[in-house]
């Protein structure tokens, strides 16, 4: 919800009669280059699979394609779910879907880049930003800190949302903090954090960082999944219905009517359940009623299709 304020020449082989020359030295380079040549080489061959995959959207591909260093191939929606891929595109600008299959480096997306309401998923940033603010301190987060975290995430808590966002310096300590890990699109609000705006795929590369371990110190990084997966039963809508039982889920929902009086309504989160892990971040916006319809939808679409 919202508050008020606010990357060599061939070898001569002589007469046997006359004395033997000297042995002609190898060109100077020609390893060097010859390495080069098959490094050119190796890197086109990647790339073209790279591309022949993602061209025909095929789940079957070398293992060697999932390593981290050539990052995620891209799809688009219906490359996952023909199903989902419809719904999402029935629901034209008020919906963005972004899945990234972690199990095996894919990445879907429809609408990715476009803007949503974050409404209270904001405080997922808040928490992430504040402990990044601990840790300049060279501290671990106190009792009390701990708790404003916990009321915050696992219950949704605005007033708790507000004391921490005050103190990691309001709408520019939020910007800052994720201008630092290199997230693009957040556009703060004046009115406040729950109004502050984010792209999906903005959104699912935070949990991914969050996840791979390349944000916040060991410690605090458990302190963050900790509390995402402790969210309140009736504050889990969307991936967290949508998730298969037993499965592990970190997550935050957001709700907030917009400046028009129309809901925007969002799911995100980290799902590991089987040897499957996935991450998932589903956004709404312009509904002319509060309704988890729309998000359940998608999310429960995205989930039969990685599960």
């Amino acid at each position: 919800m919202w508050n008020r304020r606010s990357q060599a020449p061939p070898r001569w082989d002589p007469p046997s009669a006359q004395p033997s020359p000297p042995p002609i030295p190898p060109l100077r380079g020609s390893r060097p280059r010859r390495r080069s040549r098959l490094l050119i080489g190796l890197i086109f061959v990647a790339v073209l699979a790279v591309v022949v995959c993602g061209a025909l959207g095929s789940t079957v591909r070398p293992s060697w394609l999932t390593l981290p260093w050539f990052g995620p191939t891209r799809a688009p929606l219906d490359a996952l779910s023909p199903d989902l891929a419809a719904y999402a595109k029935s629901q034209g600008d008020d919906m963005g879907v972004v899945v990234y299959d972690v199990t095996r480096n894919r990445y879907y997306s429809y609408n990715e880049n476009t803007p949503f309401l974050l409404a209270s998923s904001a405080k997922v940033i808040i928490m992430l930003s504040y402990l990044d603010l601990v840790e300049s301190q060279n501290r671990a987060p106190t009792i009390a800190e701990t708790q404003l975290l916990s009321s915050m995430i696992t219950v949704s808590d605005n007033t708790a949302a507000q004391t921490l966002y005050e103190r990691r310096g309001w709408n520019s300590g939020q910007a800052q903090y994720v201008q630092q890990i290199g997230v693009s699109g957040y556009q703060p609000n004046a009115n406040g954090w729950g109004w502050a705006t984010l792209p999906p795929a903005s959104m699912a590369q935070i949990y991914t960082l969050l996840y791979q371990g390349k944000i916040l110190n060991a410690a605090d990084r458990a302190l963050a999944m900790k509390l995402l997966g402790e969210v309140d039963s009736d504050q889990r809508w969307g991936i967290g219905q949508a998730a298969p039982e037993g499965a592990t889920v970190h997550m935050k929902d957001g709700w907030v009517a917009g400046p028009d009086g129309s809901w925007a309504m969002n799911s995100s989160g980290i799902v590991e359940s089987g040897g499957e892990t996935y991450i998932l971040s589903v956004y709404t916006q312009h509904q002319p009623s509060y309704s988890w319809t729309n998000v359940q939808r998608a999310a429960d679409l995205a989930t039969q299709a990685l599960t």
